[in-house]
């Protein structure tokens, strides 16, 4: 299935930072 280990680990980096600039926005939000 994940043939790219290398694209899978930037796929994954840039998801987390992705997920993680969502997150503060949701904090923000709320606060």
């Amino acid at each position: 299935m994940s043939n790219n280990n290398g694209g899978s680990v930037k796929r994954t980096l840039r998801e987390k930072k992705f997920i993680e600039a969502y997150i503060e926005n949701c904090g923000n939000a709320t606060e």
